[in-house]
């Protein structure tokens, strides 16, 4: 992914392009290295199927073990998702609290200062192109709409929401929950162990 991540930072970097020029950009990009990525796409679609199963029983194991599935950020969230018609899915509102919360913590910090990320070199990365709070807010909404999105939330059956009705979730969970209750590593999510993505 590591040239994706440059790709995306050249694209949120350009001042010539509007907030939704540059997420749609970076969604053709995305999905274009995701189509690329050998280890979830096969060519086989009965293993693509299964897999996608697995890593959803897999990722809903861990939801179930997490402790802030209580807090009321969370019991917000799932409200706003029930009040939109996407209220059954608890992987899909997981894996959107830990991009949310991202976008959360930079709102707490001046828009014009660095992003916390971005204040230093990253080990192990190149060409970091320094990112203001409220860049970071623009690129991270758009975040939040892919995560509502994400196939893999969903088992293969089923449709995940349009990208219109993931704008308005989106726009309801930045508006509506107060910033205060995140603290940068509450919503952590992912598999129920970390050896389970070897198997998938």
């Amino acid at each position: 992914m590591d040239k994706y991540d440059a790709e995306v930072d050249k694209i949120w970097t350009r001042t010539d392009l509007t907030r939704e020029e540059k997420e749609q950009a970076d969604a053709e990009l995305y999905r274009a290295v995701e189509l690329a990525d050998q280890r979830y796409h096969t060519g086989n679609p009965e293993i693509e199927e299964q897999r996608r199963i697995i890593m959803r029983h897999k990722r809903l194991a861990g939801f179930y073990e997490q402790h802030y599935r209580y807090l009321p950020e969370f019991e917000q969230a799932y409200r706003i998702f029930e009040e939109e018609g996407a209220g059954d899915n608890p992987i899909q509102i997981a894996d959107t609290m830990a991009t949310l919360e991202m976008h959360k913590e930079a709102s707490k910090h001046d828009p014009e200062e660095l992003h916390q990320y971005f204040k230093g070199p990253v080990e192990g990365k190149k060409g970091n192109h320094p990112y203001t709070n409220q860049q970071f807010l623009d690129r991270s909404f758009h975040w939040i709409v892919n995560s509502i999105t994400y196939e893999y939330n969903f088992l293969p059956s089923e449709t995940p929401p349009s990208r219109e009705q993931a704008g308005r979730i989106a726009k309801r969970l930045v508006e509506e929950i107060p910033a205060e209750g995140f603290t940068g590593n509450t919503f952590l999510f992912g598999l129920a162990d970390p050896k389970d993505e070897d198997m998938v």
